[in-house]
Order: C-alpha cells, then sequence, then structure tokens
C-alpha cells in the first residue's frame, strides 16, 4: 500500500475512491472543525508531503501516529474572505469580506487508515501586497485530532 493509503495494480481499488469531507467554522481567529462527513469519491493526488522551506501560502496536510505527513495539498486561503458569484454573466468571482468576521468552508481528504491527524497551514487575511511579508510571519498553523473518526467505516 503506498503513503495515500492506495493499494497497488492488484488490491482493492475502492480504497482509491473513499474520502471525509471536514467542515470547519471560524469566528476570528478560533477554528472549529464542526462535522465530518464519509464520501465515496476520489480526491486529488498529493502534492510534496514536505513544503519547501520558505514555502509561503495556505495548505493542509494528513499526519499518521507519529507525526509524519501522509497527504498535502494546497489550497485557496480560508481566511482571506468569502468567494461569491458575480451578479451579471461574464463578471469574474470575487472575494468579499463579511461583516461579522464568521466563515465556514470544507475540505475534502483522502480517508486514510493512518491518517490521526489534520494540520492547516494558512496565512491570515490580507489588506494589500504590502502584507505579504507580515502574513508570511504571522501564519497560523491548526490541528485537529482524527483518531476518533471511525477509520474504513462503510
Amino acid at each position: 500500500m503506498d503513503k495515500c493509503g492506495v493499494s497497488g495494480a492488484t488490491g482493492d481499488h475502492r480504497r482509491q475512491q473513499r474520502a471525509l469531507r471536514l467542515v470547519f467554522e471560524q469566528r476570528g481567529d478560533e477554528l472549529k472543525l464542526v462535522s465530518t462527513q464519509r464520501l465515496n469519491m476520489i480526491v486529488p493526488p498529493p502534492q510534496a508531503l514536505a513544503p519547501q522551506r520558505a514555502t509561503r501560502g495556505s495548505w493542509f496536510e494528513l499526519r499518521d501516529r507519529e507525526g509524519r505527513p501522509v497527504y498535502r495539498r494546497t489550497i485557496d486561503n480560508p481566511r482571506q474572505g468569502i468567494e461569491v458569484v458575480a451578479d451579471a454573466p461574464g463578471e469574474a468571482l470575487r472575494r468579499i469580506d463579511d461583516d461579522q468576521g464568521f466563515r465556514a468552508f470544507f475540505v475534502v481528504v483522502p480517508d486514510i487508515a493512518d491518517a490521526r491527524k489534520f494540520v492547516l497551514h494558512a496565512e491570515p487575511r490580507l489588506g494589500s501586497r504590502d502584507d505579504a511579508a507580515k502574513a508570511a510571519r504571522n501564519a497560523a498553523t491548526h490541528e485537529f485530532d482524527l483518531s476518533d473518526i471511525d477509520k474504513g467505516a462503510q
């Protein structure tokens, strides 16, 4: 079995289609995992399990019992406003800040039997391009224990 929990060509291919939807709510700097849902879908393949030393941006990792990454993907910054659909056809999607400081988002991850922890690395919201260096210094890492999720349940 490889690091993504997927069996080889002669193995069980159903594992490849197992995923979890992790639903989060954020108010200010407080981030909570509010629910998990089992899905039957194929998730994108992992990216490099360890980011380069100077890597900036937002990503998540699944880690095993020893804290080693077993899956990693970059994502749009969930702390950077809310994406809304434009009113007129042909207009681009845009991001707005909510006035209550509350947002909810979800992440779909592979259902890997060895995964015990979900780690989200996200830079703070940016007000301007000048804030980019400051944001890199103030990036937040949130960790959530997944060990109580029934791995492999139908």
